[in-house]
């Protein structure tokens, strides 16, 4: 192995009982794909795993250019949401306790249009006093 080592993802199905196979995923750092299809065969093979190699190709999701320009629109995507908030955490939570009273104040009104609720009482319509 003497070429520059990159990820390979190696796509297969592996027998996971009886006239069951499930495909699955593997990723391997080798400098040719058929030295990372030969990793997985070798660790199949010691773990009695019954396996078909589908393909084998060049991951792209491990690719250092891939992650950089993730890392730069996730700090895009941040900066832009702190810019549009220009509150301080008190207000969030002025805000959030505006949102409960408010959800409060409708809850009451439904309950006055209605009547007496049904399921405060498990759905018997006698007073609370009373007993059969």
């Amino acid at each position: 192995m003497s070429g520059k080592r990159v990820w390979y993802h190696v796509r297969v199905r592996e027998m996971v009982r009886p006239g069951v196979w499930a495909k699955k995923s593997k990723f391997y750092e080798s400098s040719r794909p058929g030295d990372a299809v030969k990793k997985y065969m070798d660790r199949a093979q010691k773990n009695g795993v019954d396996y078909t190699i589908m393909w084998c190709e060049k991951d792209h999701r491990h690719d250092p250019d891939r992650l950089v320009d993730k890392t730069a629109l996730l700090y895009r995507e941040i900066r832009s949401e702190q810019g549009g908030r220009k509150r301080g955490l008190l207000s969030d939570v002025s805000d959030f306790l505006h949102l409960g009273g408010e959800l409060l104040q409708d809850l009451r009104q439904v309950e006055k249009e209605k009547g007496e609720s049904r399921y405060r009482n498990n759905g018997r319509k006698e007073l609370l006093g009373e007993v059969d």
